[in-house]
């Protein structure tokens, strides 16, 4: 077989050129106009930020945002007091940070929380045999306490019936109630005066997802019926409901994970801007346009809007990660202002493979707040979410397909771009793509690497992912990965993992609990094989070369390697994936005594194979290169490796700071699952940065070409094809899906 004919189309960016063609016309991808002298515009808005920790408490203890608005922030504090008792306090905050606790009675459960000018309300739910009482409380900051003020009675035969929302609008209180019947939640309406009496009342159809009240008082219902989302308006004084016909795009664009205040429905975009959506008009608009206010580029990361009103807007923290202490929570207040101070100055375009890491963020932040001269633009043209999958593409067949295929069409254009000089200037998180890595795209980043001391640095993990004697992506976090295996077959395996060797790997388990995870068989055998010999199983272009030797010795490796058992009684091999140091450091300790954590043994190797996460480079047609070192190594340094909270940091005191984290995260892990108390101390940080320090192999690989591979592998595995009948089966299928369902 012509091996130049019949290379595999799958890796992770290369395709023929008659395929790139197709495919970017296909996905409307033109070569985009140069801008190398773009500036940021004088007219560019500008937000200034203000940024508010709310609160510090222990781990045991919860805080959940209730009420956020300019005057009044309003966290639900959960906690066990000394005697053990389940309690709660309303924490209630001032503009300057003050802070208020104000105890709930035992006996209730507050539900919600909204102002009326200058005063703060909540509606407590109590509970007794018989029926549920919404008890109406006002804040009285002279005696610092919630005082009763009345009842909002859910009338009906509604005796269980709970307020989840209060909304005042034009001197009325809008209620919104569920109760259960036979298991299943329905919603309500109740409009009340301003002496709390119950003028209407109207129950819904459908589960209730959002709802506001516009500047004229109807009411906007978005409820989902039978799986199908409605968006409906509803004249509280009669009670009508009339269906707002929205173009799917809006309907689909506004549905989940969005924001409504006082009729009008917000949506973040991938191209940081916020789009409005106004009921009251029924027009659309652009709220905010975060592309010249560094300080929100965070936001997108992990920020949720809790209020907005035209020109002040609040996010509030809403994810958090292992080693972050969630019981702090973070307000950030944006205030739209006059001029941008950054008017004038040249920009340089960031490309994201994704959405934008944290840490990422700080680092173009402390960029752009540092230098007078350039701005880091992001740009989300290449990203992953820049394209979404149409409703009409439902098979799963279909599904791989398109994405494969989006995934080719968005790096071609970045390949075309950067050859065209018109591509971004700063890539990050491409890492995964190592096609890339050529002087063709990117900049050689060996000077910025050589500079970088051992003490400071985990410099293997950087040159494990040097192509020849040049690196061009630049790690910024790390992890490794590998197989649990005992110390004799580490010693004796050389060249390759025999099947009897690969049958005598022993996994751990701890009390009959196994802490490192599933059982994986071939398929998985088979990508780490070929992630841990890339060079040796891809030509130069990126193209795995399946009708390779290479190919094919690991294909009847892979076969006759005796498939994963899972009877406890016959234990295997494991497969481990250190991307976090709380989790995975769990994972570690609870193993068995002479056994460690290695790789799969390539050909001069046996170690664990690290994978990068977080990566940057510079483009080969940057308009300013130099710009972009100094970037990357801002971004390595310790302010911003600290904020890198997300997998391993390649900055070593900015890694040891994390792990102190993690390990009081996996410590308590390992007490509420397994019993045991300080199982492990500081030492085991050592170990752990010692196994980070022992990857010398980077493991890249295309995961959307597996789904295909492995399906086709699995005639040979059974015996019902040979490996040369295999392999133009799997050929065909992937030119099939590039050529017909672009």
């Amino acid at each position: 077989m012509n091996r130049d004919n019949t290379r595999l189309l799958y890796s992770v960016i290369a395709v023929s050129l008659m395929s790139v063609i197709v495919l970017q016309a296909a996905a409307g991808c033109m070569r985009k106009p140069p801008r190398k002298t773009d500036t940021v515009p004088e007219d560019a808005p500008w937000f200034t930020s203000t940024t508010v920790t709310y609160g510090a408490f222990s781990e045991e203890e919860y805080l959940y945002p209730i009420l956020i608005e300019p005057d009044h922030k309003v966290y639900l504090h959960d906690f066990y007091d000394e005697s053990g008792e389940y309690r709660s306090n309303l924490e209630i905050f001032g503009d300057a940070g003050e802070q208020e606790s104000v105890p709930v009675p035992f006996d209730r459960e507050v539900t919600a929380c909204f102002s009326v000018e200058d005063s703060i309300y909540a509606v407590a739910l109590y509970s007794n045999a018989n029926k549920c009482e919404n008890i109406l409380c006002k804040y009285d900051p002279g005696i610092k306490e919630m005082t009763d003020v009345g009842e909002i009675v859910i009338e009906g035969n509604h005796p269980d019936a709970v307020v989840r929302q209060v909304i005042c609008k034009n001197d009325l209180l809008f209620v919104y109630y569920d109760y259960l019947v036979e298991s299943i939640y329905h919603s309500g309406f109740e409009v009340l005066a301003n002496d709390y009496s119950n003028l209407y009342q109207f129950d819904i159809d459908g589960e209730l997802i959002k709802w506001s009240v516009t500047d004229e008082g109807k009411i906007i219902a978005f409820t989902e019926i039978q799986g199908e989302l409605h968006i409906n308006e509803i004249d509280y004084q009669t009670s009508a409901v009339s269906e707002i016909e929205l173009p799917n795009e809006i309907l689909n664009k506004y549905s989940y994970g969005s924001f409504m205040n006082d009729g009008r429905i917000y949506s973040q975009n991938a191209d940081l801007t916020l789009s409005c959506y106004d009921f009251n008009t029924n027009e659309e608009y652009i709220a905010l346009d975060y592309n010249y206010c560094d300080a929100n580029i965070c936001q997108l990361c992990d920020y949720t809007l809790f209020y907005a009103d035209g020109e002040v807007f609040l996010y509030v923290k809403s994810s958090f990660y292992s080693g972050e202490a969630t019981t702090e929570n973070t307000v950030l207040e944006l205030d739209l202002e006059g001029s941008n101070p950054n008017a004038g100055e040249q920009i340089l375009y960031v490309a994201p493979s994704g959405s934008i890491d944290p840490f990422e963020g700080e680092g173009i932040i402390n960029f752009n707040r540092s230098n007078d001269e350039y701005y880091l633009k992001v740009t989300m043209d290449y990203s992953s979410s820049s394209i979404t999958r149409p409703e009409y593409i439902t098979d799963i067949e279909d599904i791989r397909g398109f994405e494969y295929n989006s995934q080719i069409t968005r790096l071609d254009a970045l390949r075309n771009d950067i050859i065209n000089g018109t591509g971004p200037d700063i890539i990050i998180d491409f890492g995964e793509y190592p096609v890339l890595n050529s002087s063709s795209y990117l900049m050689d980043l060996t000077s910025v690497s050589e500079s970088l001391s051992d003490k400071e640095y985990f410099v293997n993990l950087i040159n494990a992912f040097k192509n020849g004697n040049s690196i061009y992506q630049m790690p910024m976090s790390a992890c490794v990965s590998g197989i649990y295996m005992s110390n004799d077959i580490v010693s004796s395996a050389t060249d390759v993992l025999t099947p009897e060797m690969y049958e005598s790997l022993i996994s751990d388990s701890l009390n009959g609990k196994d802490p490192v995870g599933d059982y994986y068989g071939r398929d998985l055998y088979l990508q780490l094989l070929l992630k841990y010999n890339y060079y040796s199983t891809h030509d130069e272009e990126g193209f795995l070369r399946i009708d390779s030797e290479e190919f094919k010795d690991i294909a009847s490796l892979v076969k006759n390697t005796p498939a994963m058992r899972t009877d406890d009684s016959v234990k295997q091999a494991k497969y481990i994936y250190c991307s976090q140091f709380a989790y995975n450091l769990t994972q570690m300790i609870l193993k068995n005594d002479g056994y460690v954590l290695t790789g799969f043994p390539s050909e001069n190797y046996c170690g664990p194979m690290a994978e990068c996460k977080n990566s940057v480079a510079v483009t080969s047609c940057s308009v300013c290169p130099e710009v972009g070192f100094e970037f990357i190594r801002g971004m390595l340094s310790y302010d911003v490796q600290s904020k890198c909270i997300s997998y391993n940091p390649i900055n070593v005191n900015a890694f040891e700071d994390f792990a102190q984290v993690g390990l009081e995260y996996a410590n308590a892990f390992i007490e509420s699952n397994y019993g045991y108390e300080d199982y492990y101390s500081d030492s085991i940080i050592s170990s752990y940065e010692e196994l980070l320090r022992s990857a010398q192999v980077g493991g890249m690989s295309d995961p959307v070409a597996m789904l295909i591979i492995n399906e086709g592998m699995q005639a040979y595995y059974a015996d019902q094809k040979s490996i040369d009948e295999v392999i133009p089966i799997i050929e065909n299928r992937v030119n099939n899906m590039i050529e017909e369902k672009s």
